[in-house]
């Protein structure tokens, strides 16, 4: 049984059914040989707590030493934390904020207080951190403070380009109780999967009349959907790397995203492919931070993949124009013939013309892993 619980209503636009029936055709010749996931992929269990007896290991982070967790969280022995009132925006931008935050404290010498309402149904265990001074017999300087704003000021401020990426990874790490095992506290899946992020909901909205004329939403102008080509590009690209016995998870807030209609569809052939759609965000999170492989959204959703349980993950990423790998954890895919499609994707307004672009038929290109 396939997991799509949430159907909504079908997106009937002729020219894109057309492109589905074709790559439906094309995949049926090998999804009779195929099996459905076995269920030990899946957690068995809600990810949205996790018991306080359950040890957890941690990965070292030998790059950062600026932050420590303090004996007890619930200790106010040190008055120099920068905190921030409140949270900004959706998960990706609050990210953002977070990793701002750790940049003022580490810039102002004092230790870090993240809310425990980040992500919703996740209640951290650590999300205090004390600062360490390297350079001082001290581990606190005295008198230092640091302002509590709110999160939209903590979101605007610039980013301090001397603090280490490892330190905002590893704070945020603590946080999540991710690690090269686990991730919220939970074992990861044994098999190696390959997670696909389509975004939907705000930059898909939209309501169908009843003549079955489709009405665009109000939506992000700046945020334009990848093409559904990328992520077949990304597909075929994996199993030509891994072989065909590979399995894949298509996440999709809802199905408001052309794409996540074509994967519906192409769902029911394939065994290999299965669709997740209106799940709890930190179930579907855990999926892909445990995923050995990623295929990013637009949009700062793919901030969260920088704290991977897989420090190796390899990230799918999309292009206008050739791009080439630049470390072992990235593969770019790009449209050969790219003029088409940017031209009426911009600026994107959610119509039925661009939404029947989306599931165009476009020759896509990729790099390799160069590893």
């Amino acid at each position: 049984m396939h997991e799509t619980e949430r159907y909504g209503r079908g997106i009937a636009i002729p020219r894109v059914l057309s492109f589905a029936t074709f790559a439906l055709a094309w995949y049926s010749i090998s999804a009779l040989a195929r099996f459905e996931v076995s269920s030990d992929l899946l957690l068995s269990e809600p990810l949205a707590t996790t018991d306080e007896s359950e040890p957890v290991a941690r990965v070292r982070e030998e790059s950062c030493h600026s932050f420590e967790i303090p004996i007890n969280q619930d200790s106010s022995e040190y008055d120099c934390f920068c905190r921030m009132r409140g949270w900004y925006g959706r998960l990706g931008n609050r990210l953002s904020t977070a990793n701002r935050l750790i940049d003022r404290a580490d810039t102002l010498s004092c230790g870090v207080y993240l809310r425990k309402d980040l992500l919703s149904g996740w209640k951290p265990r650590v999300n205090k951190w004390r600062f360490v001074d390297t350079n001082s017999s001290d581990d606190v300087k005295a008198n230092n403070t640091c302002e509590t704003l709110r999160a939209r000021e903590v979101f605007s401020s610039s980013r301090n380009a001397s603090t280490s990426s490892a330190c905002r990874i590893r704070l945020l790490k603590d946080y999540f109780m991710i690690n090269q095992t686990h991730a919220f506290g939970k074992p990861c899946p044994a098999a190696g999967h390959v997670g696909l992020h389509v975004r939907s909901g705000d930059v898909a909205r939209g309501s169908w009349s009843e003549n079955e004329t489709f009405s665009p939403g109000k939506v992000h102008h700046k945020y334009w959907l990848y093409p559904t080509a990328f992520y077949m590009s990304v597909i075929r690209e994996v199993r030509a790397r891994r072989g065909d016995a590979v399995n894949f998870y298509v996440f999709c807030e809802t199905l408001g995203n052309p794409t996540c209609e074509f994967f519906k569809k192409l769902s029911v052939l394939d065994k290999r492919v299965r669709i997740r759609v209106g799940q709890p965000l930190i179930n579907d999170l855990a999926f892909m931070l445990c995923a050995s492989e990623m295929a990013e959204s637009h949009g700062t959703f793919k901030k969260m993949f920088a704290i991977s349980s897989l420090e190796d993950q390899i990230r799918h990423r999309f292009s206008f124009k050739p791009e080439y790998a630049k470390s072992c954890s990235q593969v770019w895919h790009w449209i050969t013939a790219p003029n088409q499609y940017r031209k009426v994707v911009f600026p994107w307004k959610n119509t039925g013309f661009q939404r029947h672009e989306v599931n165009n038929a476009y020759d896509m290109d990729h790099s390799h892993v160069p590893c």
